[in-house]
């Protein structure tokens, strides 16, 4: 006889053990719910308002995490800063746009990775 496919009932918030900090932070860069891990964080480039497994709602008041996108961001721009601060220049305007480039590949690589990584760090810190 074939096997029937059971969906999965979803988690109740009850039944889900809250995880330490580095289990959160680990899931929250992986784009999963930091409660549960199996829930996405983003439906497309939007953060969905709740977990689809476990119902956790996600923060309404986003202050805290554009904080942290901020100050994530402006790294690679410090060490761009840096770089011309102990003589890195530019003879040509094909190597300055490069340069800039370059900074800013890391900064959009890892929107997602970063937003992530803060609502893990909401979540832990509304927790307790």
């Amino acid at each position: 006889m074939p096997e029937i496919e059971r969906s999965r009932p979803p988690l109740r918030p009850s039944m889900i053990a809250a995880p330490g900090i580095r289990l959160a932070l680990k899931r929250g860069l992986c784009r999963k719910c930091p409660r549960c891990g199996e829930g996405p964080l983003f439906r497309g480039l939007a953060i969905r308002e709740r977990c689809s497994s476990c119902d956790l709602i996600f923060p309404p008041d986003y202050g805290d995490i554009w904080l942290f996108m901020v100050f994530t961001a402006r790294l690679p721009i410090l060490l761009g800063i840096a770089l011309f601060y102990f003589g890195f220049r530019s003879a040509d305007l094909g190597r300055a746009a490069i340069f800039f480039v370059l900074l800013a590949i890391p900064v959009l690589g890892t929107i997602r990775e970063r937003q992530g990584l803060a609502l893990a760090l909401d979540y832990l810190t509304r927790r307790m």
